[in-house]
Order: structure tokens, then C-alpha cells, then sequence
């Protein structure tokens, strides 16, 4: 089988592309990249990485260019992972006939993807959220009311963390319109401003094959980076029923078909679960889940063969961290959390293939310029 995985850059694709590698020798595992510097294409477990053009500024020539990889790589069926090649695998689905893809229908993920749709349908739902308010232009930030800090976030998924903190007005202002500037938003899609939640992130994730959930996992985050609130460095499957109802009451609605991940903090002051977003997409902790024994990669690949699979019903407790391009960045800006970072390291996974070396060498390579960026 040749599968075709895009998002070569991601850290979450290079969890798949070595556990699928591992586990199936006779899977040809192509890979988009769109630089040089992407971490999955210098795994031993790629046959060939394709540099093509970005689907994201420039989706005509990236069509194109995917469409003759197809026909001389002769490939069967394409994994995309962040929301943007979901976005684009639903929206060139006539011109993908000829490839397998496990996608969601469009309507249920243009829901997922707006953050003020999403926010609606948790709301008919019964599921907690914070305070949102969407404005109609800039001149009504004098007169939200909402206590500070609030927080900035981009109105639909951006695949990376799109947020701001404004402790006063003036950071209100001035965040905003930096945020709106950086990434072109504009009426009616203004960014979302919302309450500040104090409390530990949770995800729930769940693998569904037309509308019904086959089986699913949960976590807990207990760092991440950048530390203000980003990707996880370390985080810890957990069994949480109440999250689990609140989830499935979620998405019971949306005929769901595959993976996708609801997001949750725990109101410190309540002790309400709060939802924060759905990411229609494979998420950055996935790692978490397939050492857990929820190796949700392998259910895709199970439907793009039409494979008869028996779901996991249960999952193991384990801590996992992700070291070079994680907890090593966020003791940088936390120092204090050295020695519990140091703790962690004895008892818990991580993502360092001594057998597959070169993409943790290219980690380790480019923390310089993620310093810098922060």
C-alpha cells in the first residue's frame, strides 16, 4: 500500500509515520513536506518525501502538484493530519476520488472549525463554555465586560495556537489589532474575546465511524509550552466519566467520521469542565494515546483497507513527555519546574527513538530558532 501522509513538519505526523513504520513493513509511507526542515521526512520510515507547494497560500499548484504525485507514486490513499489538509482533502473531494481518504462530512467539520459555531452548538448541548463575546468592530472593545485578564483567540483553527492575553485595556487594543494585522481578520470574523478559565487542560479524543464513537481516550495536561498555554510537554492519560458525557453530547450531533480531540479546562474556582474548542484534526499530544494502547493511526489505516477492526476498550495510565521540542523549552521560561520535569523522566514515555534518530538530532538542531520566535 502506498498512504500518503501530509504535514511532514508536524510533530504529531512524525508520531505516526513511526509507529505506522514499525508496525507495518510492508507499508510504503510517502510524505508531504513544504521545507527542507521538516521532521518527518528524516525518518528512517519514509519511502519518499515530496516537496510541494503550500496547500495553504497556494492550493491551485499544491492540487496540481498532488494530483501527478498520485498518478506517478501510484498512491492509494492520503492521511491528512493538521486542519488544514483536512480543510482541503474535504474541499477537493471530487478531485481525490481516485485516492482513500477517512474524512468527516463537510458541514460537521466547518462546525468544528469555526470557534462562535462551535461555541453555539455547546450551548444547544448543555456543555459548559466561557463567557465569548464576538464583536462587529473594533470600537466595541471599549465596552466588553469581562474581567481581565481575556483572553485574544483566532474564530476558527488556525493549525497552531492562535491566542493572546490582555491583562488591561491597552493590551486589549493593542493585541487585538496586532492579532487581526498578523492574520487578516476582519468583519464578521473579528477574533474571539473570552473569559480567562484558571485550571488544568483535559482532551478527550474519540475514533467514529459514521456518527458513533468506537472507542476513545482522555488526558491531562500538566505542562506545555510556550507555558502561557500551547502544546504539551508533558501531559498523563486519565479516566474522567463526567468528561466523557460532556464530550459524547458534544458530538453526538456532528455524524462524525474518524479522529478528532474536544478540549476542556477545569475551572478552578467551579470545578466545571469548560470547553475550549473541537480540533477536527490529529492533535499535537497523539503520542500520549498510541503508548496508552489507543493507537488511533492504526484505525485509519484499518478503514483505508476495509480491514475488520476490534476497538480497544480500555487504556493504560501513562505519563508521557516530549523532551527536546517541549519540557527542554519550557523550563527555559520556567526554570522553577526544572526538578519536576527531571522527575518525570524516570517513570515516563517519550518521544526519543534511539532507532530513529535523526528527526530528535533535528529537534535538538532547531531550538535556537524556536527560542526565537518566542
Amino acid at each position: 500500500m502506498n498512504l500518503l501522509v501530509f504535514d511532514g513538519g508536524n510533530q504529531n505526523t512524525l508520531a505516526i509515520v513511526r509507529h505506522l513504520g514499525k508496525s507495518h513493513k510492508d507499508l510504503k509511507i510517502h510524505c508531504i513536506i513544504h521545507n527542507k526542515i521538516s521532521l518527518a521526512g528524516y525518518s528512517k520510515y519514509i519511502y519518499k518525501k515530496h516537496l510541494l507547494p503550500s496547500h495553504k497560500t497556494k492550493p491551485s499548484d499544491f492540487l496540481a502538484a498532488l494530483l501527478e504525485l498520485i498518478k506517478t507514486e501510484k498512491i492509494d490513499s492520503l492521511f491528512p493530519v493538521g486542519s488544514a489538509s483536512f480543510s482541503f482533502c474535504i474541499t477537493h473531494a471530487a478531485a481525490l476520488s481516485s485516492v482513500k481518504t477517512v474524512l468527516p462530512p463537510k458541514e460537521s467539520f466547518e462546525i468544528a472549525e469555526s470557534k462562535n459555531l462551535t461555541h453555539e452548538l455547546a450551548i444547544a448541548a448543555k456543555v459548559p463554555v466561557p463567557i465569548s463575546i464576538k464583536i462587529k468592530n473594533r470600537e466595541e472593545l471599549n465596552n466588553i465586560d469581562l474581567p481581565y485578564p481575556i483572553v485574544i483567540k483566532a474564530p476558527f483553527e488556525m493549525g497552531k495556537n492562535v491566542v493572546e492575553y490582555a491583562k488591561n485595556k491597552q493590551e486589549l487594543f493593542s493585541k487585538f489589532d496586532a492579532m487581526c494585522k498578523a492574520y487578516n481578520f476582519k468583519s464578521p470574523d473579528f477574533p474571539i474575546l473570552q473569559e480567562y478559565v484558571n485550571g488544568d487542560g483535559y482532551g478527550f479524543f474519540a475514533y467514529y465511524k459514521n456518527g458513533v464513537s468506537q472507542c476513545h481516550f482522555m488526558h491531562r495536561r500538566l505542562r506545555e509550552f510556550p507555558v502561557t498555554g500551547g502544546a504539551s510537554t508533558c501531559a498523563e492519560s486519565v479516566i474522567i466519566p463526567e468528561l466523557k458525557e460532556l464530550s459524547e453530547n458534544l458530538m453526538s450531533t456532528l455524524n462524525w467520521n474518524g479522529a478528532a480531540m474536544v478540549e476542556f479546562k477545569k475551572d478552578n474556582r467551579t470545578n466545571t469542565y469548560k470547553l475550549m474548542e473541537i480540533n477536527p484534526k490529529f492533535w499535537g499530544s497523539l503520542e500520549l494515546a498510541i503508548v496508552s494502547g489507543i493507537n488511533f493511526p492504526e484505525f485509519v489505516i484499518n478503514d483505508l483497507q476495509n480491514k475488520e477492526q476490534t476497538f480497544p476498550t480500555s487504556y493504560k495510565k501513562i505519563t508521557f513527555q516530549w523532551l527536546i521540542n517541549g519540557e527542554f523549552l519550557h523550563i527555559c521560561f520556567r526554570p522553577k519546574n526544572f526538578f519536576a520535569v527531571l522527575s518525570k523522566l524516570f517513570v515516563s514515555k517519550n518521544d526519543i527513538w534511539l532507532r530513529d534518530p535523526l528527526p530528535n538530532l533535528l529537534q535538538f538542531l532547531l531550538i535556537p530558532l524556536r527560542l526565537k520566535k518566542k
